[in-house]
């Protein structure tokens, strides 16, 4: 890669990043807003009207503590509710408020004007391109991710082994 393209692609993921607040919506942050929106979706696809705690980290790819710490905070706005699993004592569930469902529709509805605006100004056939390419760049940075995580824990075993 060039230098100009570095400096041009820098430049353009800090200005994603100063454009982030697009989908905050009062009372709801980008994470709180990701975890309603797939717990949701999964409760909706499933048929149920809860969902466990470690299936909600698994389908958002956030470790369990932070869903935990975000459950926390959704479930004081009561956006939530979490109960004892009666089928597992052990298991803790979770299910959405109808305060939640509108919170998260309202979040939602803000997304769907705001990318609407958005293709009517780049266009269909950009904005099929845009996602493909988005999705793409996805992939590799969670590979570059593993990677680099990988590359942590055989530093971090070395540096155990080294010890006496």
């Amino acid at each position: 890669m060039q230098q100009e393209q570095k400096k041009r692609l820098l430049e353009v993921l800090r200005s994603l990043k100063k454009n982030r607040p697009v989908l905050r919506t009062p009372g709801l942050s980008q994470n709180e807003f990701f975890l309603l929106y797939h717990m949701r979706e999964h409760l909706h696809r499933q048929g149920e009207d809860s969902m466990r705690i470690g299936d909600l980290h698994h389908c958002t790819h956030t470790s369990l503590p932070a869903v935990s710490q975000s459950l926390g905070v959704l479930e004081a706005k009561g956006f939530v509710v979490r109960s004892t699993d009666p089928g597992d004592r052990r298991s803790v569930k979770v299910s959405l408020t109808p305060e939640g469902d509108e919170a998260i529709e309202t979040a939602l509805e803000k997304a769907r004007n705001f990318l609407n605006r958005l293709e009517n100004k780049l266009g269909a056939e950009n904005m099929e391109q845009l996602i493909t390419l988005m999705e793409q760049l996805s992939e590799a940075l969670d590979a570059l991710w593993e990677e680099d995580a990988g590359e942590r824990r055989n530093e971090w075993t070395a540096k155990k082994e080294r010890q006496p």
